[in-house]
């Protein structure tokens, strides 16, 4: 899989953006893939360094995104329902492919980070990915659970059952999604949120 996202702003950026009580310590590199650290914010409002990827016994591959339609089904995933995450972003990676050619996409939003809807334990975060928008669907039929500001306090809101939280696990809707393709230097191993 390709496994790529990006973050690439300022701890003070990103407090503000955020509302944390002190900058968080900040990846090595903005460019983030499967087991690499980054920064999510929990549900006490706190910026941690986690892996990306719940650690897999039976397939040893680390489970890096989970499918928000069978997310309460998957054993895997049961344990973490109301360890719920934020995972910024400042952009997304997917490959299309034109003929031969592979298209590598950079997926922002205008001017502004993007929050992930994840899940977390002590050591590691997973991704939740839903349907693509009509926006999304052009490259990949699946994208990352972007969630709009008004709906990040109620996903982080520990007191709120997964159950009554999980109508925000839906395909982005704004307008202001941004693309910039360009041509793959090396083909991908994957897709990031298949």
């Amino acid at each position: 899989m390709c496994g790529r996202f990006e973050l690439d702003a300022k701890a003070e950026v990103f407090k503000k953006r955020y509302k944390l009580k002190r900058p968080p310590a900040m990846p090595n590199t903005p460019e983030v893939r499967p087991t690499d650290l980054s920064v999510v914010v929990n549900g006490k409002r706190e910026a941690v360094l986690l892996g990306w990827g719940f650690p897999s016994e039976w397939d040893g591959k680390p489970l890096f995104n989970a499918r928000a339609e069978t997310l309460a089904d998957k054993p895997s995933f049961c344990p973490y329902l109301e360890q719920r995450c934020i995972v910024p972003a400042t952009a997304f990676f997917e490959w299309r492919k034109d003929g031969k050619d592979k298209l590598r996409n950079s997926i922002s939003l205008d001017q502004s980070m993007m929050s992930f809807a994840g899940l977390c334990s002590e050591t590691h975060f997973t991704i939740i990915t839903c349907s693509a928008s009509p926006t999304m669907a052009r490259v990949h039929d699946r994208m990352p659970v972007i969630l709009p500001a008004v709906a990040e306090d109620t996903w982080l809101d520990a007191s709120l059952p997964f159950v009554s939280v999980s109508e925000v696990l839906v395909p982005y809707a704004g307008s202001d999604l941004c693309f910039d393709e360009t041509p793959a230097p090396v083909p991908p191993q994957g897709d990031l949120f298949g």
